[in-house]
């Protein structure tokens, strides 16, 4: 959540350093300031995940993203681009 400012406190966890680097500087001085509710279609557009999908397809699509994943990619360089 980005409603920090909306409760009295201070941005943390590394929102304020990472979101401006996924969102850019205005789109997380917004997010930030303003502590408004943003949607999945804004979240799509700012970047923050990368696909939405309707609640009965999110399941299936989940799976095969993960089959993809299972079948195509070496799980040595999976855990390595995870620990990075």
């Amino acid at each position: 959540t980005t409603a920090f400012s909306r409760r009295g406190l201070i941005a943390e966890y590394g929102i304020s350093w990472i979101l401006p680097r996924i969102v850019g500087w205005s789109a997380a001085q917004d997010l930030l300031l303003s502590g408004r509710t943003f949607y999945a279609e804004e979240a799509k557009e700012l970047g923050l995940v990368k696909e939405v999908v309707a609640p009965d397809d999110l399941m299936p699509r989940a799976l095969a993203y993960a089959d993809d994943m299972a079948r195509n990619c070496a799980p040595s360089s999976l855990a390595v681009i995870k620990r990075q």
